[in-house]
């Protein structure tokens, strides 16, 4: 489920289009996108790609 507010974050596909593959709420993929936590990892990920 990480990874689908990983994804959300990226903003490639909609938070139902996510929710449907992952089997979940399209809420609860919202809060994870929201949390410090993903963000952090999400910017992480982003450093590591452009270096």
């Amino acid at each position: 489920m990480t990874q689908a507010a990983l994804e959300a974050i990226k903003g490639e596909k909609s938070l139902v289009e996510l929710a449907r593959i992952s089997n979940v709420h399209p809420n609860t993929i919202g809060k994870l996108r929201a949390s410090p936590v993903t963000k952090w990892k999400a910017e992480l990920m982003g450093h590591a790609r452009r270096a």
